[in-house]
């Protein structure tokens, strides 16, 4: 089984998929592989462009420009912070044809459910699955799908009862005041519920507690209403789908997966609307991203994030029209305790697949495939917030390993875009 990949370790080599244990040497110029190119171009710090191999399914004769980000000398990334959480953890990133089997292993290899501080016979746990719309009917990827999350409840079902598993969220307000569970049964996840013998909860219905916290910057003087449920569960499990955001086009948010997903607890009327005395928008503002992760600082820890990245919306996301959305099938899922690791990791996934696809992006501020991940607001406020580990080949940064069991054919590719 092949070892895992930090960036902190590339030039160091990488050891055979074959499992020989042979590292790479020197090669003539013609016996280099595309693979390897790319990781060139990435120990170099410099951009590849996308236009010499060509366009995932472009149209014939198109190419992408290079959008090249900052390099990863250390230099440009002062947006983070100096001193970051201690100790080191492990993003899991699986391909396999089987979702189910993928999605276990990815937990497995992330550290898995169990061992200390993980689930108990008995204990309680929250499931937070991407239920954001009901569907448009074309399938979009938009919600996370029934696979994972089968996967991920079969998983927590070894660790404790079927009767402690709550399967819960609150559905967005649009385009109107929307049931969660309208939502759920049209996406078959209440079907999915009753199949396993879980229950399914919608936190709209379980009212919300006010919650502050004396670090908040963008959220400073605000009241925020959490789900009083958070606080009937044990451990919770962050299962989201990832896709570009760019609905909020006003904001600092352009691209939804971990970090955001916990926004699915707090009052989906307080979001949009005045029915909160913080306004109208009071959270989608300019600054959505800095208070996505500033809201974590008021919630339990996660137990596990499982990231459905099986397919993903790349451009038009997370709910534009079919015209302008852009899916693509990158046949992955992620896994990692680490909430800021994760979301480093899986962002390089849709900056990798995105330039594959060309997409564009008519607003700059959306476009995530042009900027360093560390770079973004999201990662870059939880990393100054505490909230996780960051990993650039810098002295002090070097805390995340990327585990694939040797499943992933891309992989340095992406890792590549993970600087």
């Amino acid at each position: 089984m092949r070892q895992g990949a930090t960036l902190s370790k590339r030039d160091e080599g990488r050891q055979g998929r074959a499992g020989t244990g042979t590292r790479v040497g020197t090669r003539t110029e013609l016996e280099i592989s595309r693979r390897e190119i790319l990781k060139a171009m990435a120990l170099a710090g410099t951009a590849l462009p996308l236009g010499v191999f060509g366009c995932g399914s472009s149209p014939a004769g198109s190419a992408c420009q290079s959008r090249a980000g900052p390099t990863a000398d250390c230099s440009p990334y002062s947006a983070l912070p100096p001193n970051p959480p201690p100790g080191d953890t492990v993003v899991a990133m699986v391909r396999r044809s089987e979702i189910s089997r993928m999605t276990r292993e990815a937990i497995d290899l992330a550290g898995g459910l169990g061992g200390d501080g993980g689930i108990a016979a008995g204990d309680k746990v929250l499931v937070k699955p991407n239920l954001v719309v009901p569907s448009q009917g074309d399938g979009a990827p938009v919600v996370t799908s029934r696979e994972v999350l089968a996967a991920v409840i079969d998983a927590v079902k070894e660790r404790t009862g079927a009767a402690n598993i709550f399967v819960g969220d609150a559905s967005a307000d649009l385009p109107a005041p929307t049931m969660t569970e309208d939502v759920a049964r049209g996406w078959g996840v209440l079907d999915l519920c009753e199949q396993k013998g879980v229950s399914f909860v919608s936190l709209k219905e379980q009212g919300y507690d006010p919650k502050s916290d004396p670090r908040w910057d963008a959220l400073a003087g605000r009241q925020v209403p959490v789900s009083k449920f958070l606080v009937e569960v044990q451990h919770v499990i962050n299962v989201p789908v990832l896709k570009n955001h760019e609905g909020v086009g006003w904001s600092s948010c352009n691209y939804s997966c971990c970090i955001k997903n916990l926004f699915g607890v707090t009052d989906s009327a307080w979001r949009v609307d005045g029915t909160y005395d913080n306004g109208l928008n009071a959270f989608h503002n300019e600054r959505l991203a800095d208070n996505l992760a500033e809201l974590h600082l008021v919630l339990p820890p996660i137990l596990m994030n499982v990231v459905d990245a099986v397919s993903v919306i790349v451009q038009g996301g997370p709910v534009g029209s079919a015209a302008t959305r852009r899916v693509v099938h990158p046949g992955l899922v992620l896994a990692g305790k680490d909430l800021v690791a994760t979301d480093s990791v899986a962002l390089a996934v849709l900056k990798r697949h995105a330039k594959l696809e060309c997409a564009t992006f008519t607003n700059p501020a959306m476009d995530y495939s042009s900027v360093s991940v560390w770079h973004n607001p999201q990662i870059v406020r939880a990393a100054h917030l505490g909230l996780g580990r960051v990993n650039l080949d810098c002295a002090g940064l070097r805390q995340v390993t990327v585990e694939d069991g040797g499943s992933v054919d891309d992989l340095d590719e992406i890792l590549a875009e993970w600087a």
